[in-house]
């Protein structure tokens, strides 16, 4: 329990502090922690199947969300395995693709709700396998430790093999609970798109402002440059106002279908944050803390040692035949030992 709740100098604190012994192997729970935010930091920066990224002449492949970060955090430009790296421009085109596939009987402008199911499930189509290398990961780690503290607590061979046969058995009875909870997951996942965050919402309304803020822009930039001879300037006065606005309402076209991709967009990208949160603490806490680390202290308890036949009791703490017959050989010499003894003193 203490590897498990991070209390390392509770008790036992010498097997946590063995020089001998690596710290992300027994300190069990920070090993686990390390573990679970490289899980979500990777799944944050490399978990969707195409990745925006800019292309600069110098730069080479950047990820958007990394231009302002540390150096060491830039993208290097090559994609991780099964993830496509594409410009902004690629990834308008990608949708407006799925969008032309899914057209319904919505009017002009308007998508339907099987276009962001596709999105979504193509998106999030590696979340798969990089949650089952974690959840590999982890098995492999905490049999790793559990071995450990078997060999630290059993001194005797045979009760530390029959012990290490018993837990080897529980360990991948968890791994396979875990693998079924992680399945679960999954499948939720390949459903239709729901939430019910604010932060969803949230960010579909700053996509679309900003959307509209770029379009107000070009327009003001537009109308600047034909309609005011490069300067714009105007009065506070009714007519200088009704009058920009005419000419900024003759300058601002909108297409129909990029309206359209332009909000799917918006709309997968706001809801794959959100999901890929949810994603990530619900593999940490129902696969991982549910079914690999909860049923640690249940290993080898005192109520499972009670369901044990005899002859199971036996088979693990008895002595193996070599022993028994090396303490028959010394019980015979002690005899021989003492009878000369005896003999001489006479």
């Amino acid at each position: 329990m203490s590897a498990l709740n991070g209390t390392y100098h509770e008790t036992d604190s010498v097997f946590f502090d063995e020089s001998d012994m690596d710290d992300h192997l027994v300190r069990l729970r920070a090993h686990v922690h390390r573990l679970n935010t490289a899980f979500s930091d990777y799944m944050r920066k490399n978990g969707e199947k195409r990745k925006i990224v800019s292309r600069g002449s110098t730069d080479g492949l950047m990820a958007e969300d990394e231009l302002e970060a540390a150096p060491e955090d830039l993208s290097d430009g090559v994609p991780e395995e099964g993830q496509l790296l594409v410009t902004a421009a690629e990834m308008k085109e990608w949708v407006k693709e799925i969008y032309i596939k899914n057209r319904g009987k919505e009017l002009p402008g308007n998508y339907n709700h099987v276009l962001l199911s596709e999105l979504f499930h193509i998106q999030s189509s590696r979340w798969h396998e990089i949650a089952e290398n974690h959840l590999e990961t982890l098995h492999e780690k905490i049999t790793a430790f559990v071995i450990a503290v078997l060999h630290h607590i059993a001194r005797d061979e045979q009760v530390l093999v029959e012990l290490l046969d018993i837990t080897g058995g529980s360990l991948l009875r968890s791994k396979k609970a875990a693998k079924d909870e992680l399945q679960k997951l999954l499948e939720d996942e390949k459903q239709q798109p729901i939430t019910y965050n604010h932060y969803y919402t949230d960010n579909v309304q700053h996509s679309r402002q900003e959307s509209t803020r770029k379009l107000l822009r070009k327009a003001m930039d537009e109308t600047r440059r034909y309609d005011w001879n490069g300067k714009l300037h105007v009065s506070n006065t009714s007519f200088d106002a009704e009058k920009l606005l005419g000419l900024l309402q003759k300058r601002v076209v909108v297409n129909m279908d990029g309206q359209a991709c332009a909000e799917a967009l918006a709309g997968l990208s706001a809801y794959y944050k959100v999901a890929m949160k949810t994603f990530v603490d619900n593999v940490c806490r129902q696969v991982v803390e549910r079914h690999l680390l909860r049923t640690l202290p249940d290993l080898f308890c005192p109520e499972i040692v009670a369901l044990f036949s005899d002859e199971e009791l036996r088979r693990i703490a008895a002595e193996s035949s070599d022993n028994i017959e090396k303490r028959q050989q010394l019980r015979e010499l002690h005899k021989s030992l003492g009878d000369s003894l005896q003999d001489l003193r006479r």
